[in-house]
């Protein structure tokens, strides 16, 4: 009973935030991820703008966030879409919910990471524009085992009559027929399709349209696409572009731009073969000119305390570290303790609803500081390294994203 007043505190707070955001300067500690069962007896002040020490070669947080993020160019196809979708007879429905509410036997559950499901969320998106005549997109999430997609995005359909996440079309079929033909065209055989992300058996024939679509299209036209979807779908909620915002300004304040570093661990040693901490520091050495070129402020995106502590270690003085809960830790914040010692996508959706939210919220966050960072270092056999490189931009030879395994961007799991 406990436990269940706690889960639904936490969804207080943040309508509470999202209602009071530019009156008040504040976060829910909804960020507090322990064993024990946490407080929201209140709300924890962040740090003011006004603290930070101005740069005068440093660009604002918003002049940043419009040049790679929300730039002209996402902003027309979001009014395009919105635009055209009322003509659309025809629809793609993209389901990503666990599943657990449905009666389905859990070994017919197989849910994603967030990554994962967010570039196949991309994907069904990119696909509707493509296939002829176009489809309206349509997302079921409110049961994501990330927590409900709108409570930690903005969905700029909201207030218009093609709102893509606030209808489950009743017609969706997961029966329809999909392919792709010869000719690179896709084959939609039903008016309404649908796509269930986490439930067995797959539906090989989506994932083999989405496999193979990008080099039918041509893989750089495709990875321009995508990274528009991604930057005009995937809109942070206040709260969380609040604390991006913070911790861009702590991390840009000594020589107004930092290197961002991502390291896979965990369960993904079953997908790819791990590399060692030492490779993304010679990397980046090679690309900076033994660093003297480069920003020596550093954030880290780890799974693990341990591969943290690992590359601190190996990185040496001389250079300015941070990541997620160091940065919370700084201002007294509630810090997301990390219950294993690196992830595990199981352990993860056994978690309560409030401290997967938790984590959730850094994954967001740090996903977008990767895209404001002045370069990456990641490795294209991850996920989050492939949807880093569409949140940034640019084009697919010049996105200033350096893979450690495969040169490939394009390599779909």
């Amino acid at each position: 009973m406990v436990h269940y007043f706690y889960v639904h505190l936490v969804y207080i707070c943040v309508v509470f935030v999202l209602i009071s955001f530019k009156m008040i300067d504040v976060v829910p500690n909804m960020f507090a991820f322990r064993k024990t069962p946490v407080s929201f007896a209140g709300l924890t002040k962040l740090p003011s703008d006004s603290t930070q020490n101005d740069v005068p070669e440093r660009l604002s947080f918003e002049k940043r966030w419009n040049d790679i993020v929300d730039t002209e160019e996402v902003n027309r196809f979001r009014s395009e879409y919105v635009r055209r979708c009322p003509s659309f007879k025809t629809t793609y429905t993209l389901n990503i919910e666990s599943g657990k509410d449905r009666n389905i036997s859990a070994d017919l559950l197989a849910t994603r990471g967030l990554a994962s499901a967010l570039n196949s969320v991309l994907s069904a998106f990119v696909l509707c524009d493509l296939v002829d005549p176009p489809r309206k997109f349509y997302l079921a999430a409110e049961k994501w085992n990330y927590g409900n997609f709108n409570t930690v995005f903005m969905d700029f359909t909201d207030r218009t009559v093609c709102h893509i996440t606030k209808l489950k079309p009743v017609l969706a079929d997961r029966s329809t027929r999909l392919r792709l033909l010869p000719n690179g065209t896709v084959k939609i055989d039903g008016p309404h399709a649908l796509f269930e992300l986490s439930i067995l058996p797959h539906q090989s024939e989506h994932y083999n349209v989405h496999r193979n679509l990008p080099a039918h299209t041509g893989l750089a036209k495709y990875f321009s696409m995508k990274s528009v979807t991604a930057r005009a779908f995937l809109v942070p909620a206040p709260y969380i572009k609040k604390i991006i915002r913070l911790m861009w300004s702590e991390l840009t304040d000594f020589d107004g731009k930092y290197v961002f570093f991502h390291i896979r661990r965990g369960d993904k040693h079953k997908e790819a073969q791990e590399v060692p901490v030492r490779k993304f520091l010679e990397k980046y050495m090679e690309n900076c000119g033994q660093g003297s070129s480069c920003s020596r402020t550093v954030f880290v995106m780890c799974d693990g305390e341990k591969t943290c502590n690992d590359f601190k270690s190996q990185l040496g003085p001389g250079y300015r570290y941070a990541h997620y809960s160091s940065l919370m830790s700084s201002w007294k914040l509630w810090v997301a303790a990390q219950h294993y010692p690196e992830h595990s996508q199981e352990k993860f959706d056994a978690l309560s609803e409030t401290e997967r939210l938790a984590q959730t919220t850094e994954l967001i966050v740090s996903l977008y500081l990767a895209a404001l960072a002045d370069s990456v270092f990641c490795t294209y056999s991850s996920n989050v390294c492939r949807l880093i490189a569409l949140l940034r931009g640019g084009t697919l030879d010049n996105s200033t994203v350096y893979s450690l395994d495969t040169t490939n961007w394009h390599n779909y799991r």
